[in-house]
């Protein structure tokens, strides 16, 4: 009897030695995790060494973001495609070598002269230059004469080319489907219709393409329009001045009487032709009417007389 209570004893004592055991770990177990989990919607607080991890990591961003450089916001045009022009109209007094300038400015950015017409007095140009050139060879066309007209035009085509080489994209599969189709086709009347409708898409594909082409040739070269005049001849220099005194007076009366010769002559060669057409007729009927007075009142001598 003392042996089985004992035993029994001795279980009670192991059960609750096990207990507790259990206890201690589950509470270290829920200590770790209250550790863990988030308090009132809080991050957890990590170890030392995770800590210091992180610091580091933070530390070296940091150092890096403050080696890095600010951005450069990109130019007003910097991803659009635009067509640029401008025209420049001066005056030079060469025409000629000012003409042959502006090929060489054109030439030696990489353009070409699309027309030319070159006179005695004017030259017109029609230059296409790359884009990126064109303020520099503007700038140094209108450094070869005196700026009568500047201006320069901007066009964005950046929607009107995305939704051409869209419209390629797509024809181009067409096209592409229709080929397919052709392969599979065995009877005549098929291949005819077929190739009837490759054609016309072909064609269509074509003309999207010229246009594409033409677009992206606009927006890579810019057109300038160049008009050189001949500048007006100088004013003449003033007359130098001569002085006061006895030279001075001497040259202004000198000049007045010239200019009253002149004057006189003016009003001689005005009077010349009525002298000629009515002065000698009237003079010859003068003298003959004198004559004949005085052979009337000439004395008449009788044979008396004496």
């Amino acid at each position: 009897m003392r042996g089985r209570h004992a035993l029994v004893g001795g279980l009670l004592i192991g059960c609750c030695v096990l207990a507790g055991c259990t206890s201690q770990g589950g509470s270290a177990a829920s200590g770790a995790a209250v550790d863990r989990a988030p308090v009132n919607g809080l991050a957890p607080v990590p170890n030392k060494a995770a800590a210091g991890g992180s610091a580091a990591g933070s530390g070296s961003s940091s150092s890096s973001g403050g080696n890095t450089k600010q951005a450069v916001s990109p130019p007003p045009n910097a991803g659009r495609d635009v067509i640029r022009s401008a025209s420049v109209s001066l005056s030079a007094s060469d025409i000629a070598r000012t003409a042959d300038q502006v090929r060489q400015i054109t030439i030696a950015a990489g353009g070409y002269a699309s027309s030319e017409n070159t006179q005695n007095d004017q030259s017109d140009f029609t230059l296409a230059v790359p884009e990126p050139s064109l303020d520099s060879v503007v700038d140094r066309i209108a450094g070869l004469g005196k700026v009568v007209d500047r201006s320069e035009q901007a066009q964005d085509v950046t929607n009107q080319l995305v939704d051409v080489q869209s419209r390629v994209a797509s024809q181009q599969a067409s096209v592409t489907r229709v080929r397919a189709l052709l392969s599979q086709a065995t009877s005549i009347s098929d291949i005819v219709s077929i190739e009837g409708e490759l054609s016309s898409r072909e064609s269509d594909l074509e003309s999207l393409e010229q246009q594409q082409t033409e677009l992206s040739g606009q927006v890579a070269m810019s057109t300038v329009t160049v008009h050189i005049g001949r500048s007006a001849a100088p004013p003449p220099a003033a007359a130098a001045n001569t002085g006061g005194g006895f030279v001075g007076g001497l040259a202004a009366g000198w000049h007045s009487f010239v200019a009253v010769l002149g004057g006189v002559a003016v009003v001689l060669g005005a009077l010349l032709p009525y002298l000629l057409g009515i002065g000698i007729p009237a003079a010859l009927i003068w003298r003959f009417l004198r004559r004949r007075r005085g052979a009337a009142e000439a004395p008449t001598i009788g044979p008396d007389a004496g």
